[in-house]
């Protein structure tokens, strides 16, 4: 008896999904680290091989920035994108930051303070100081934005906004690197002039 209501659960699934034109299709979740990861400061660097990404206060513009290759799932539907990072040392004092989107593109290696971005748009705010531990930024719309081809994907800059002093995060080079935690779902069965429009009606 429960075999047959699984299978008929699973008609009523498919016989659905033909009649509104989509495919069933579960979400799936990545987790990538940075493909490439730095911090600049005027006057300074570059960081690029460091295992610090050095953040502080606005006062003095250490800024971590941070990117990821997401060309894999590039046209889905990304139902959340959390950004990670871990603090591992500060000065005591508390931190908050925003994040905004790089407009240019850059070298880990060789980059050094100034670096492009839509300083009027904040992506996601958070607290990115004392105590230790890992730090999040929703940026799922930043994400969902770059999938879908909305801008060019430059990556992320962080900036301190209120708070005492420097704040360390770990890059990539450490054994701690950052990730974006990204769950994510096929658009319906339709072309993408058609999901475009439906995107855009809602």
């Amino acid at each position: 008896m429960k075999y047959a209501s699984v299978v008929l659960l699973a008609l009523v699934v498919a016989a659905f999904g033909a009649v509104v034109g989509t495919n069933y299709s579960p979400t799936d979740t990545i987790s990538p680290n940075p493909s490439k990861d730095t911090w600049v400061w005027t006057g300074y660097g570059p960081y690029g091989t460091s295992t610090e990404l050095r953040i502080n206060n606005d006062r003095i513009d250490q800024r971590p920035v941070l990117a990821w290759d997401l060309s894999s799932i590039e046209g889905y539907i990304i139902n959340s994108a959390t950004f990670y990072v871990y603090h591992y040392q500060g000065n005591g004092g508390t931190l908050s930051a925003n994040i905004y989107r790089v407009t240019e593109d850059w070298n880990e290696y060789t980059l050094v303070a100034p670096l492009d971005h839509d300083g009027d748009t904040v992506w996601a705010s958070g607290d990115a100081g004392d105590p230790n531990g890992w730090k999040s930024f929703d940026l799922t719309d930043l994400v969902q934005a770059w999938v879908d081809g909305d801008y060019p994907n430059y990556g992320i800059i962080c900036k301190g906004i209120v708070g005492t002093g420097y704040q360390s995060w770990y890059s990539r080079e450490s054994g701690t690197p950052p990730y974006l935690e990204i769950d994510y779902e096929e658009p319906p069965n339709v072309s993408r002039t058609t999901w475009g429009a439906i995107k855009a009606e809602y």
